[in-house]
């Protein structure tokens, strides 16, 4: 929230006071935009998966064995979190979208990062909830799916640029 506020100041600002802001280069687009959601997106990931209270490279899977004492279904155990990150996902992506300072030469979508950071995290919940064999099987997994994820997204992103 302290970031989004910051953005949406550091915005306001411009626009009113008609301060520039030089985010043409990739340096501080990065650290002003980019680094901070990422890490907050990151953040998102371990709290919606419950991997703060979890072994990550346990063999049992990493679901807090707490919660299947409550008398409710799978699919509330499961859907819940789902849903909550789903949404705090895609409101970040989309309020961040909006109110963040986008250098001109950068064109991203309003729709379509949300729903990719809702699939991301989907899967991480699915791969951090199974139980597996080996013991840091979870690990390579989880890193071999998201590096896939990210290589797609970036691919996109350089499709998008303008050839000089």
């Amino acid at each position: 929230m302290a970031f989004l506020g910051a953005l949406a100041a550091i915005k306001l600002v411009a626009l009113v006071k008609g301060f520039p802001v030089d985010l043409d280069s990739a340096e501080n687009f990065a650290i002003m935009v980019i680094v901070p959601v990422t890490l907050t997106f990151t953040y998102f990931l371990a709290v919606f998966t419950f991997g703060l209270d979890g072994d990550l490279a346990a063999r049992q899977s990493m679901y807090p064995a707490r919660m299947f004492t409550r008398p409710v279904t799978t699919a509330a155990l499961a859907g819940w979190p789902m849903l909550y990150g789903a949404v705090a996902a895609a409101t970040l992506c989309t309020v961040t979208r909006l109110i963040a300072p986008w250098p001109p030469s950068v064109h991203v979508p309003l729709v379509w990062p949300g729903i990719l950071a809702v699939a991301h995290l989907g899967w991480t919940q699915a791969l951090t909830w199974m139980p597996y064999g080996l013991r840091g099987l979870r690990v390579v997994l989880v890193m071999l799916w998201l590096v896939a994820i990210d290589t797609i997204v970036l691919l996109r992103f350089t499709s998008m640029r303008p050839k000089p």
